[in-house]
């Protein structure tokens, strides 16, 4: 954008903003049917998703749940506890996930349905998606797990989701 001033003609940058209507939704407040509503969120963008490709959505990106085998470089770096549940958490993805997930199916994703990614309106119903920063080329069903993960975020399991 150019402005006149007394002098002339001067360039200027501006950087505009849409804000949207919503909320980030707290932990506490994401109840069965607020997490069903989540896992549908997820889905649908799966599936709007599906077929589109892009060069540059193959680029590597750390947290891409199929690359956890890469961070075992770094794991010398941790110590105590968190180097041991890390070590476990690596070798666990290696030994289970590792052997099945290139044949997983795979297309552009999302990965990073976060709470602070989504917007909820005062009922607490999904009304928006923002932050596309981390797509990826990946197992769609990392998507889900990403969500998942970042919803509970060290919330206590229900006895009714048993885990393996």
């Amino acid at each position: 954008m150019a402005v006149r001033d007394r002098i002339g003609w001067t360039r200027l940058f501006v950087r505009l903003f849409t804000f949207l209507k919503g909320r980030h939704a707290e932990r506490e407040e994401l109840d069965d049917r607020a997490l069903f509503e989540w896992g549908q969120t997820v889905a649908r963008l799966g599936r709007a998703l599906r077929g589109f490709f892009h060069p540059a959505a193959g680029y590597e990106i750390q947290w891409d749940i199929r690359r956890t085998s890469s961070l075992r470089s770094g794991l010398p770096n941790l110590s105590g506890t968190v180097g041991e549940v890390a070590t476990e958490v690596v070798d666990r993805f290696d030994a289970r996930v590792r052997p099945a997930i290139d044949s997983l199916r795979a297309q552009v994703i999302h990965n990073d349905m976060s709470r602070e990614n989504l917007l909820v309106d005062e009922a607490g119903a999904v009304i928006g998606i923002s932050d596309f920063g981390d797509m990826t080329h990946t197992a769609l069903v990392c998507d889900l797990a990403v969500a998942i993960a970042d919803v509970l975020d060290g919330a206590p399991i229900r006895s009714r989701w048993p885990l393996p």
